[in-house]
């Protein structure tokens, strides 16, 4: 999804550049963030410790929802 994402924004950066002259800082400011984009890649981590996937958010939302529902029983 988040791969997705990037691939099309990187293309949306690329049909900008069009608009521009190709000299201005526009156009090098577009080229820089799509080749960082395409080179570097955009994905979400916590603090660069691991990659926040699908499965890592929907296990933290399964344990959360269980303490919740433990907690609320012995209320």
């Amino acid at each position: 999804m988040v791969k997705a994402e990037a691939d099309q924004l990187s293309s949306t950066c690329y049909g900008l550049q069009e608009k521009f002259e190709h000299g201005s800082h526009e156009y090098q400011e577009l080229n820089s963030f799509s080749r960082y984009i395409v080179n570097v890649g955009i994905r979400f981590t916590a603090a660069d410790f691991f990659e926040i996937k699908r499965s890592i958010l929907l296990s933290v939302i399964a344990t959360s929802t269980t303490y919740f529902i433990a907690l609320v029983q012995f209320y």
